[in-house]
């Protein structure tokens, strides 16, 4: 009986260690899944979040960008307006300054527009120079 008693503890002590074995390999990969688990949903929510940074800097940029071009192409326009009207005044003017001339070198009407005036072409090539006009 004492060989009974001795195998019995013996099996019972297997049975045990043999159980909490599993108890604590239950444990461990219930502790690791959570491990993973929670690894898992730190580099998903990291990938949220740089998701959502990657969005936010590239509409901030293209608004930025869109704002920026827009700006300069007025100051270009703008720019281009001014020089444009200058460049037509001047010409407005040279041709005010020669028809003035003209109208010194003959005050009768009746041979206009064909009227001979002596050194017209000098007089014309200073109000060319003036007025930077392009032949």
């Amino acid at each position: 009986m004492k060989v009974r008693r001795e195998s019995a503890t013996a099996v019972s002590t297997a049975l045990l260690s043999t159980s909490s074995k599993s108890e604590a390999r239950k444990k461990m990969s219930s502790e690791s899944r959570r491990v993973v688990v929670s690894r898992l949903l730190f580099i998903g929510g990291l990938i949220v979040v740089a998701t959502a940074l990657a969005v936010s800097c590239y509409y901030v940029l293209k608004n930025s960008e869109i704002a920026q071009g827009e700006v300069r192409f007025e100051a270009i326009a703008d720019r281009a307006l001014t020089i444009s009207r200058e460049i037509v005044q001047r010409k407005k003017l040279g041709a005010v300054s020669m028809a003035d001339t003209a109208s010194w070198f003959s005050s009768d009407v009746d041979p206009w527009p064909f009227v001979l005036i002596p050194g017209f072409e000098e007089l014309a090539q200073n109000a060319k120079d003036t007025s930077n006009v392009r032949s």
